[in-house]
């Protein structure tokens, strides 16, 4: 699905272990661990992979979750 598609997609707001940020141009998810946060954001790749613990704005985002998660 494009990142617009997930502006509505599952149910509003943060979720408990699973949260998706997204706006017509782009989308980030970011998921709770025992270790901390983890986001996978399509937009990064320092480190050869698209996973990062460092937070991002998300100003401008519509805030969803899978429901259940």
């Amino acid at each position: 699905m494009a990142s617009g598609g997930f502006v509505n997609w599952g149910a509003p707001g943060r979720g408990r272990w699973i949260t998706i940020y997204a706006h017509g141009g782009h989308m980030f998810m970011t998921i709770k661990t025992p270790s901390g946060v983890r986001r996978y954001d399509t937009s990064g790749m320092d480190d050869g992979t698209r996973w990062d613990s460092r937070a991002r704005s998300s100003s401008g985002y519509s805030v969803r979750h899978p429901v259940g998660f």
